[in-house]
Order: structure tokens, then C-alpha cells, then sequence
């Protein structure tokens, strides 16, 4: 999530940054001033951005003293009117992430008054986290646990709204899990599961016959094509004719750590990255470094 207003109202346009390899590829904006939102999706479709997606579900301090966040799941007229500002200056989708309730509301009540008064504003996608959210009480952390899951809600909103697609997020950690919500609704996010087990994904696309099949699905190779587009990026970013380094290190090389999960002398390959994020060692004798270990393995 990046706060429409750093893009409207401040020079903070490299946090708009991504690789081409990544499109499709939504940008999911907080706030709730129309006029920052229209500038913001006016220059992230320019970027070549797919989606506008309003983040509505983020139950942190901060977002709800800025106004904007899960709070705003309160006044569905305002989401209606951030989505129609947003719907009048691009041609790419505006999408909403959110939670199926909010502090003491009744959850289905107000969450079918909410998607429908939403929808007629032109939103036709609806991301729907399958947990209420406490603004006050909890910390956001607790928040990813209390209250409990609750799939149904959003099986029973994709029953109340069949023309519109509905897509369920929230504690989705097993290829059986993620297929029985298929069987209901029309998609599945995938969240924390992925961070904490990075090849989460492909056992997910290959089980579902999604993944390309004339792709290459050896762990050994995606590892190496992502150390080569991570060290691609960084060089690029420390070319003599770009601006100043905008990507972390740390951010772009950490996720291999994840990747050599189960490889043989994989404590060896996570100890080279660690050298390459401390910059002991450069991002080409990384990669020459690893490409030995995984010949000789």
C-alpha cells in the first residue's frame, strides 16, 4: 500500500517503481482525498500500471488517524465517491480490498450495503479478507488473528452478488484449502503463506494447471533467474545515467533465502547472499558463486 498523497503532494515517485516482468500488476493506493487519488491512478496508468486497488481493510493506528484504511468500511458513500473520482481519470480497473466487517457493525448487513453502494460507483472486483477488524483494543498484528475466519460471509456475498467478482483472502495455506474456495468464489489472494513459503505459489499453479507449460519449474532455475533479474535491477540502479539507488539490497536479495529452503549447502548459498546484501561481496561474484555450487550439487 502507498499513500495516494506521497504521489499527489510529494516527489516520492520511485516508490511507483517495478520491473516489466511484474505486469500484470495492480498498485493498491490508501487515502481518502479524491483529488490526490485521481493523481495518483492518473500516473501509475501512465507507469503502465493494470489496477487501481483501494485498500479499505488496514486497521493500523496510523492509517486510521489519516482517515483512510479499514475505517473507511464505516461510510461506503465516501469509498463510492474515492472509486468514481478514480473511474473518471483512467481506463484500468479500480478494484477494493477489504475486510467482511468492522468493530461492532453487523457484518453482513453492512458489508452487502457497503459492496453494493460501491459497485454502482463501478467497482466490479471486491478482495475480500475473511475476518472482521478492530480499529482500538488490538494491535494490527492481533488483528491478522482476532476475530476468527469466516469463509462463509464471503461465499454468502458471492451468492447475494454473482455478477461481480469476488476474490477470498485470509489464512490460506494448503493446495486443498485454496481449491475449495475456487469451488465458490472466483479467486483466491494469497498473503502471508507466500512470504513465509516462497514456493508456495508454484506448488499452487502447477496443482491447478495454471502454471505455462512451457515454462522451466525447476526450483534450481526460477532461483537463478530471479538472482539474475535482482542483480540486473541493482546494476541498473548504480549505472552512471540513472538517479539515485531507490531499490533496497536488502529487499531485492532477501527473498533468496526463502528459495534455497531445502537445497543442498543451503546454508552455504544463504550465507553468500547475506555477503552480497552487506556488499563484502558484488552481485556478479553472487552469482558466479552460486551457479558453481548448484553445478556441483
Amino acid at each position: 500500500m502507498i499513500p495516494a498523497a506521497a504521489i499527489a503532494l510529494g516527489d516520492k515517485l520511485h516508490l511507483l517503481d517495478f520491473g516489466k516482468l511484474e505486469n500484470p500488476i495492480a498498485l493498491q493506493l490508501g487515502g481518502n482525498n479524491p483529488k490526490h487519488m485521481q493523481i495518483t491512478a492518473k500516473i501509475a496508468e501512465k507507469l503502465g500500471y493494470d489496477e487501481i486497488n483501494l485498500n479499505i481493510g488496514c486497521p493500523s493506528p496510523r492509517t486510521t488517524a489519516g482517515g483512510f484504511g479499514l475505517c473507511l468500511l464505516k461510510t461506503p458513500d465516501k469509498v463510492a465517491e474515492l472509486v468514481d473520482a478514480i473511474k473518471s481519470q483512467v481506463n484500468i480497473p479500480v478494484t477494493i480490498k477489504t475486510r467482511i466487517g468492522v468493530d461492532e457493525l453487523n457484518e453482513k448487513f453492512h458489508l452487502e450495503n457497503f459492496i453494493g453502494k460501491v459497485h454502482l460507483a463501478g467497482c466490479n472486483t471486491f478482495i475480500l479478507h475473511a475476518r472482521s477488524g478492530l480499529l482500538s483494543g488490538i494491535n494490527p498484528k492481533k488483528n491478522r488473528k482476532i476475530p476468527n475466519i469466516n469463509y462463509q460471509m464471503v461465499y454468502d456475498i458471492k451468492r447475494k452478488f454473482p455478477h461481480l467478482e469476488i476474490i477470498v483472502n485470509g489464512a490460506i495455506a494448503s493446495i486443498n484449502g485454496a481449491k475449495q474456495h475456487l469451488d465458490k468464489v472466483d479467486g483466491i489472494m494469497i498473503g502471508r503463506e507466500f512470504v513465509s513459503n516462497i514456493w508456495f505459489l508454484k506448488e499452487l499453479e502447477c496443482s491447478l494447471d495454471f502454471a505455462s507449460p512451457n515454462k522451466d519449474h525447476q526450483k534450481a532455475s526460477i532461483a537463478l533467474n530471479y538472482l539474475d533479474y535482482a542483480c540486473k535491477k541493482l546494476n541498473d540502479e548504480h549505472s552512471p545515467n540513472s538517479p539515485s539507488s531507490t531499490i533496497s539490497r536488502s529487499k531485492l536479495l532477501s527473498p533468496l533465502f526463502s528459495m534455497f529452503y531445502g537445497f543442498m549447502q543451503a546454508k552455504k548459498l544463504r550465507l553468500f547472499v547475506s555477503d552480497a546484501i552487506q556488499e563484502k561481496i558484488s552481485c556478479s561474484q553472487l552469482e558466479k558463486k552460486i551457479c558453481a555450487y548448484l553445478d556441483n550439487s
